[in-house]
């Protein structure tokens, strides 16, 4: 088959998330992907909190659930046909696992600029499942802010993780934009 199997959207999918015109940006953003993508490309995506997820910082959404009923209610099916987690899991924990093309890919939403325990949890079990299963195999991991100290603890046990971050810009094509050390960071 020809095309593009998957492509994965690490954040800021929209400028700004506000509550009065959300469904627009989003259906939006969701439209131009859909638009511009051969029919079976899978999409695969993190939000980002500087621009998605405006709001992740209030006291009365630290965890940023509106943001995911949203992106979960208004993005085509396509952003989540490979899913494994139901809609209910991925809107209240922040976290999803996807399989394409039999490999593994994970993502993590971060509250404010870290990572919850639930969240580092479900990485490590996760991890450890599916690299237990199939050691040689690389897994993609992606978050929309660069690994903090906790989450760069747990990719580091994992030399198989190629971690995707997206927030400070840098393109892919650049020198300082990847980092091999205990795990392959981009």
């Amino acid at each position: 088959p020809n095309g593009l199997d998957a492509l994965l959207v690490n954040g800021d999918i929209t400028n700004h998330f506000r509550a009065s015109n959300n469904e627009k940006y989003i259906t939006e953003a969701s439209d131009v992907l859909i638009n511009n993508l051969p029919e079976n490309t899978v999409i695969f995506y993190s939000l980002g909190t500087s621009h998605d997820a405006d709001g992740f910082n209030s006291t009365t959404n630290k965890s940023g659930k509106k943001q995911r009923e949203a992106f979960n209610k208004f993005l085509n099916d396509r952003f989540t046909i490979a899913d494994i987690e139901t809609e209910d899991e991925r809107v209240n924990k922040g976290y999803k696992h996807a399989v394409i093309k039999d490999y593994h890919f994970l993502t993590l939403d971060n509250e404010n600029s870290s990572y919850s325990a639930n969240a580092i949890k479900w990485l490590k079990d996760t991890l450890k499942e599916i690299t237990t299963a199939e050691p040689n195999k690389p897994v993609f991991v992606m978050t929309h802010i660069p690994a903090d100290t906790t989450l760069d603890g747990v990719l580091k046990m994992y030399p198989q993780v190629i971690y995707f971050s997206a927030h400070e810009h840098i393109p892919f094509n650049t020198p300082m934009a990847i980092n091999q050390n205990k795990y392959t960071s981009l």
